[in-house]
């Protein structure tokens, strides 16, 4: 992080957001796992549809590399 942009009084609020960006990117991926699971056993996609936020394609973030390294820093910060 570049602090010399910001201010001292930033720094807390740029922490706060960047742990909740890890924390949103380990629940996602808990989210996709559980779609994928879901999708394998026969839930219909219409049916996951109806008891969450899910869309179709849901589950590409599950593959992406910037959202396990999240994943995996909310992980060691807790």
């Amino acid at each position: 992080m570049n602090t010399t942009a910001v201010s001292v009084a930033h720094i807390a609020w740029l922490q706060r957001v960047q742990e909740a960006t890890a924390d949103h990117a380990r629940t996602r991926l808990a989210l996709d796992a559980a779609i994928a699971e879901a999708t394998a056993a026969g839930v219909p996609a219409e049916a996951l549809q109806a008891v969450g936020q899910c869309e179709p394609l849901h589950g590409r973030h599950a593959a992406d590399p910037t959202e396990t390294e999240l994943a995996t820093l909310a992980d060691a910060a807790s």
